[in-house]
């Protein structure tokens, strides 16, 4: 149940899944100690069953540990094949899966290239549609059809370009990246520290979208995630400590956050979807802000009825029982559905023929 699994090597997390939908999401934050790639990697795979195949996309290679891209491509790959040996298969832009020289060579397509993983295989389920995929850093606007991805641009720098690729997401964005300022009361707009003070995880934990993770203190400050961390991480964006501020004043800055980056995502899906006139508006949503994407579809496009998850699809064409996670990690389809670029590898690899 578990012949083929995928990792998707980012720069703060590393995801992988196997085709018997077994999870796992490690916090790992790629640049500031690029060395301990092939130890972390080992780390996860030791945790499933021996594989018969095993996959990799990525998008770390943009981490500022490495002098370019291309660069960070090679760094992972050499570090990917050294974990997992040399029939590791890359997954490119191009749909196809590669071996280790060839991915190094032809890095722009190995680069950032998970995104492209999933909309292939959410395209194999579903013919016709748009792909929302948002994550703790980014959101992937795919648009997909005769069973195809059918992006404009297959780089970063070409998604961004065509409203592809936004640069926000529900954990690591900062705060005062997604809104300069905010309307304490009807007369008072105060600019923002423009600071690393937040990130968006305060946001939406205080919101009631994230739930407390004392474990967790990949915050601005080093410290838990909490509801009172949190409180003071918002809190610093005015230059202040909570007893200064009232309890409607950080909900203020929470909301109009909150407010500014579902507008963000939702004018760059209204370009997205008018640059694609001839596919019909049918979405599926992923990600750990999935619930974000449910909520932008239905404010920007209020008439559309098809709105599915990957756990939808997930669970119409993969009737394959649910493992039970070792050591701790985690195989619910939420879990799932938080790295469906590493599942959609797996998946992808299993059905290619050949070596």
């Amino acid at each position: 149940m578990n012949s083929c699994i995928a990792f998707d090597i980012g720069g703060a997390n590393i995801k992988a899944a196997s085709t018997g939908r077994m999870v796992c999401q490690r916090p790992f934050q790629l640049w500031q100690a690029p060395q301990q790639l092939p130890e972390q990697l080992a780390d996860v795979l030791s945790k499933y069953p021996k594989p018969d195949r095993i996959g990799v996309t990525m998008t770390g290679e943009l981490a500022d540990c490495f002098e370019s891209k291309q660069s960070g491509v090679r760094q992972i790959v050499e570090a990917s094949r050294q974990v997992f040996g040399p029939s590791t298969r890359f997954y490119q832009t191009s749909g196809r899966f590669v071996e280790s020289s060839q991915a190094i060579a032809e890095w722009s397509q190995t680069a950032a290239s998970n995104w492209h993983a999933l909309a292939h295989w959410v395209a194999q389920q579903t013919e016709n549609g748009f792909l929302i995929d948002i994550g703790s850093t980014t959101v992937d606007l795919i648009p997909f059809q005769h069973g195809q991805p059918c992006p404009k641009g297959n780089t970063d720098l070409g998604r961004l370009k065509h409203h592809e690729l936004v640069y926000t997401g529900v954990g690591r964005s900062p705060v005062s990246c997604v809104v300069g300022s905010v309307t304490l009361d009807t007369t008072n707009e105060l600019p923002l520290a423009q600071e690393v003070f937040a990130t968006m995880q305060d946001v939406y934990l205080l919101a009631g979208r994230l739930d407390p993770d004392p474990e967790n203190c990949g915050t601005a400050d080093g410290r838990p995630l909490t509801v009172s961390g949190s409180r003071r991480r918002i809190a610093r964006l005015l230059c202040a400590d909570p007893p200064e501020l009232s309890a409607g004043e950080i909900e203020a800055i929470t909301q109009s956050a909150s407010a500014a980056q579902q507008q963000l995502i939702i004018s760059k899906l209204e370009k997205l979807v008018a640059n694609h006139p001839t596919i019909p508006l049918h979405f599926v949503v992923s990600g750990q802000g999935e619930w974000l994407a449910r909520t932008a579809i239905q404010q920007g496009f209020p008439t559309v009825g098809q709105i599915r998850s990957i756990q939808d699809l997930v669970g119409k064409h993969d009737p394959i029982p649910l493992d039970a996670c070792p050591d701790g990690e985690h195989g619910s389809l939420e879990d799932l559905s938080q790295c469906a670029p590493a599942y959609a590898v797996a998946c992808l690899l299993e059905k290619q023929n050949g070596p």
